[in-house]
Order: structure tokens, then sequence, then C-alpha cells
């Protein structure tokens, strides 16, 4: 449909109820026809460079449509600018760091319009309930303020973490489900819990010297006012900072408050954002500190030999098993039980 569409050169003007045909002939509802008519028009037009990447195959589909959800509102001149800084780079991301490095972009070259977009947002949040066709039901928030969700998503994970059990058969989905029902109705089984927020944001953002994004850990790139705002609000929270060279090596990293969580997780967490395995986005903070050589074989409990990974990934490298190798330059090249190679590289921040 997409190369049909392409081929016609058609805009809504021209052929007003074009879509009607493709929801006829695809046996599509109109507004799903209207979605990939969308798609096609924006392709064939402000997105013509992402069009030739996918029609050489170089993109698959759902990486263009979230280069059409992220830049296609964007102005002809943005759009080049952010094309150029990722086309050729999109080898080895997943959909999810595609869409977070996409987001930092176009807060960087339309952070205006992106403010704009926020407080639009913002102005739309509403709480849904709806029944699911299996007589379960859903309910939620939507549009909701970034710190509030990045806060409640954190409050909710740490409360299920706390209340899992080798005894209790619930899967942590399941345990974080009845744990947002126990908080929304006031039941005593949902303990209280820290909310606090995980920011990381340059401090010529904090001075107002700079209107580089931030990075809300667990959430994803937010604007520059968003992240101050955050900031001010944490007035009373433990600090860690940490300190990078001309090439962004990290050379120190420390607390504002005595409360200082362990130094080397401090560092580890500083350098690496998400677990290290291949397309796993698990904040640090919530991951493990692997040892990358085993500490049963003589691994020496030190940075350069630990690493973030999520419960999951940390299981899957000693069992199934991955071998790992951190190169010289942070990058983490990991073998399957397959014997391919797939490489999670160092990236910076949000991605």
């Amino acid at each position: 449909m997409v190369v049909l569409a392409h081929q016609w050169n058609v805009t809504f003007s021209e052929v007003e109820y074009a879509s009607d045909e493709i929801a006829a002939g695809l046996g599509l509802t109109r507004r799903g026809a209207d979605q990939q008519m969308g798609l096609a028009l924006s392709l064939s037009g402000p997105l013509r460079r992402v069009w030739e990447r996918f029609r050489r195959g170089v993109l698959d589909l759902a990486k263009v449509k979230v280069f059409d959800q992220q830049i296609g509102h964007l102005t002809a001149e943005n759009i080049a600018v952010v094309c150029d800084r990722t086309l050729d780079d999109t080898d080895g991301l997943t959909t999810g760091q595609l869409q977070a490095r996409l987001a930092r972009l176009v807060m960087e070259v339309d952070p205006e319009g992106v403010d704009l977009g926020y407080q639009e947002g913002l102005a739309d949040r509403r709480f849904v309930s709806y029944a699911n066709p299996d007589n379960t039901g859903t309910v939620a928030g939507q549009s909701l303020a970034a710190p509030d969700v990045a806060a409640i998503a954190r409050r909710v994970d740490k409360i299920a973490r706390r209340a899992k059990t080798a005894e209790d058969p619930r899967t942590m989905d399941q345990i974080r489900a009845d744990v947002f029902v126990d908080l929304l109705l006031g039941r005593p089984q949902a303990s209280s819990s820290d909310g606090g927020v995980h920011l990381n944001v340059g401090l010529a953002t904090l001075a107002r010297l700079s209107d580089t994004p931030g990075e809300l850990a667990g959430f994803g790139p937010v604007i520059a006012d968003i992240a101050r705002q955050i900031a001010e609000t944490q007035n009373s929270s433990e600090w860690s900072f940490s300190v990078t060279d001309d090439d962004g090596e990290i050379v120190h990293t420390g607390v504002t408050r005595r409360r200082a969580s362990v130094a080397m997780r401090r560092r580890v967490e500083a350098e690496y954002q998400t677990c290290v395995f291949v397309g796993c986005r698990m904040p640090a903070y919530d991951c493990d500190l692997d040892h990358r050589r085993p500490f049963s074989q003589g691994g020496p409990t030190h940075q350069e030999n630990e690493g973030p990974l999520c419960r999951h990934h940390h299981m899957a490298k000693h069992h199934a098993p991955w071998p790992l190798q951190r190169k010289p330059n942070g990058d983490h090249h990991w073998t399957s039980p397959l014997g391919h190679v797939y490489v999670k590289a160092r990236a910076p921040l949000g991605q």
C-alpha cells in the first residue's frame, strides 16, 4: 500500500476520498486507511529520504513508522537536520532506542515546538476505564506529566520487588498490577515506598546556560525546562554527579549528601544508563551489578569488571549462556548460544 500510494503521489486536496479505496481494497477501517494514507503521503514528501531507505530494504516498516511519528511534523529544514544525524546510524538500534534518539534530537532542533506539544498534551490529560473482550477491565491515566509518570512507575516497581518472594506464584507483571490496584483503593497491602525520580542533566542546563535536554530514567529524554522543574522539586534528595573529560569519559563521581550509595555502583550507573545487553533499556538502577569475569574465576570487584544487567539478561548470560566481552571503547560484544555476535555499543545519553 505504501508503495502504491507513493507511486500515485496523491494529496488529500487532489483526491479527497483516496483513503476510501484503500479501506475497501485492503479491508481496513476508515481510520486505519487514513493512517496508512497519511504515512504514505509523509514518505512521498517530507520524509522522502526515509522512504528511499525503506525502498532499498535498509529500514524496516517498524522503524519507518517511528521516524514518521517522531519527526513527520517538523519543518523540512529540521527534518533534514535530524535525518543527517540518524539515517546512516540505525543498524542495531531497536525501535525503542531509535525513538529515544529521535525524541532527543527533536528537542534540540525544535525546543519551542516540543514545549508547546507538551503543554497541549497536558491539557488533554484524562482518566480512562473500559472493559476488555475477555471480561477484564483496564484503567489508565493518559497524557500525564513526565516526572509524575516516572515517579509512579518507580514506586509501583519498588513495592512489587519487595513483595516478591520465592513462594509467590505471581509474575512481576502481575504483582505490579496488584500493587497498582492496592494503591488506588487504599488497601494496606501496598506499603509506602520512595517514588523519587532519577534525572540525568547537565549543570549548564540547571544553570540556565544551556537548553540541552535531560534524561529521566525509565521514561526517556525531557526538555530542559522540565528537567529544571524536576530538579527544583528534588531539593531534599540525594544528588549524584559525574565529571567527564572532553571525550565524555567519566573521570570522577560523587554525591552531594552523605547518604551515599556504594561508590562502585554509583560509577557504573553513571557510565551506563541501561542494561548492557543488546537492545535492553532497563534503567541501570534497577539492574544487577554483573561481574563480567565471574568472581569465582578470579574476576575482580572493580568498575572495569562490573556492568549493569537486568535480572533476565543476567540469568541469560550465565545459564544460556551468552558470553560477554567488554571492549576498550566501552562496547559490549555478546555471543549467542548459536554463535552469532551482537554488539551493544556504548551510547551517549538517551540511547
